[in-house]
């Protein structure tokens, strides 16, 4: 239930904000994942470090509603623009998720996969704003700082956190999907590389 309330959830906050006549293209469908990113990342990060949650029941819930951020994503995608390379992403990250539901995870392993999809999605409502911004002049310095960001916590700290979620539930499926992830975040951190030293 928690999933279908996120995608209803979503889909009408998507239709209110096509009501702005932005210039930007997608731009209903950016800022709508920008404003779910910022939340989950906001709940992540509270939820980790807080324990007055002894059955991690919000924790839990909080994933169910990303699961539920990939499906309206990938929908729109699929109905709108589709890109194979985020219909993949997206299509792994609810595999991993559907996974990790079905092992009833105690709480040493919930908290765990809640800082990898931490660090999955705190760069992400900073890389939907740039097309909003690339036509103004502080476009190379945003883009400088995401760069250094992205490599932080997708190229650094992302792989630590997933060796320690695998120490605790090893599996080929697990690391297949994880270095799926991996093998994206490099990809478009790579891409980032050489936009921000393509010459203007």
């Amino acid at each position: 239930m928690d999933v279908l309330h996120s995608v209803i959830c979503l889909s009408m906050y998507h239709r209110v904000v096509q009501c702005i006549p932005f210039r930007t293209r997608n731009a209903a469908n950016l800022i709508t994942c920008m404003t779910f990113q910022a939340w989950f990342v906001y709940q992540s990060g509270r939820l980790f470090y807080e324990n007055d949650d002894p059955h991690f029941f919000q924790t839990y819930q909080n994933l169910k509603y990303l699961y539920g951020y990939f499906l309206y994503d990938l929908i729109h995608l699929i109905l709108t623009d589709p890109h194979y390379g985020f219909i993949v992403h997206h299509l792994v990250g609810m595999i991993l998720i559907h996974s990790f539901f079905q092992q009833k995870p105690y709480a040493v392993l919930l908290r765990s996969y809640q800082s990898i999809c931490f660090l999955s999605e705190v760069c992400s409502p900073f890389l939907n704003l740039r097309p909003f911004l690339r036509s103004t002049p502080c476009y190379r310095v945003y883009m400088k700082c995401i760069y250094y960001m992205y490599f932080l916590f997708r190229i650094l700290l992302f792989p630590i956190a997933s060796f320690s979620f695998y120490w605790y539930t090893p599996s080929l499926l697990l690391a297949i999907l994880m270095s799926t992830v991996y093998g994206m975040s490099l990809y478009w951190f790579r891409l980032l590389y050489v936009s921000l030293h393509l010459k203007t």
